[in-house]
């Protein structure tokens, strides 16, 4: 037994040895495709390399007990290693946004990365919306309205994809076509459509319609009256703690100032 067992620890080492120069070679060759830069590649390479010891190190300590022979056997599948550098690649992904987003990985790099990899969304996106996910016309819309994912601003595209996600049953996606209407964003103005549709949204639990009807209210705007009332109710449910977190900070702030002065 302890020769067999000795054999068995031989055969795993090399065989571990081996997988690790193959994962290597793999490392730096999708990362130097990647970066076109060797020093950047290198640097990723060194933290994405540790990755693939530590999945292998694991199956080599479980190769040694009772069932080392089935780990062993296990380990050199080709479902296995697909899987270990499909995890790899997952993680070398992951190193470059973290290096792109703290500035080591910049200029033309950095930038072809971000094309790349805002299309790809944008195209996941498409597929989404045109499958009738909601959600994701909304954020299309959100897309095309403030000029992100590399889109470039356009409001008519922005209104059209809102509509859509407000057709998919969207609360935001209602909300922001009664903005585009009220405001004439994209689309003719409309502000008693706006306000209803907007209006609708808010009953229906969205916390920036109930933020925009409350501050309404509170101004008398878009052919609304003033009124106090409308206004700290609608500001108060906007500011529930199930809804604040749709809100952002600035219009968290400006609810309350509003609600104080109600």
């Amino acid at each position: 037994m302890p020769a067999t067992s000795s054999v068995l620890r031989t055969v795993i080492t090399v065989g571990v040895t081996t997988a690790l120069w193959i994962a290597r070679s793999t490392v730096s060759a999708t990362l130097w495709f990647v970066t076109s830069d060797s020093t950047v590649a290198s640097w990723l390479q060194t933290l994405a390399f540790g990755v693939v010891v530590h999945v292998l190190w694991d199956k080599f300590m479980a190769a040694q007990n009772a069932e080392g022979r089935k780990a062993l056997k296990e380990l050199f599948t080709i479902d296995s290693m697909r899987n270990s550098i499909e995890s790899l690649l997952d993680k070398s992904t992951d190193l470059i946004e973290w290096g792109i987003e703290h500035g080591i990985v910049r200029g033309k790099i950095a930038a072809d990365w971000i094309d790349r990899e805002n299309k790809k969304r944008v195209d996941e996106l498409i597929t989404r919306a045109k499958a009738g996910d909601g959600n994701a016309s909304y954020i299309l819309g959100k897309s095309f309205e403030h000029g992100l994912r590399g889109l470039s601003r356009n409001s008519a595209k922005a209104y059209q994809f809102y509509k859509t996600a407000a057709s998919c049953g969207s609360v935001r996606g209602l909300n922001a076509c009664g903005s585009c209407l009220v405001h004439g964003k994209g689309v003719e103005r409309n502000a008693t459509h706006g306000v209803g549709q907007t209006t609708s949204a808010a009953e229906n639990g969205c916390a920036s319609a109930c933020f925009n009807l409350g501050f309404w209210y509170a101004s008398g705007m878009h052919g609304l009256p003033m009124d106090r009332g409308e206004a700290r109710t609608w500001l108060q449910r906007a500011t529930a703690p199930c809804a604040i977190r749709e809100l952002n900070s600035r219009q968290i702030h400006q609810a309350k100032e509003i609600l104080n002065a109600l």
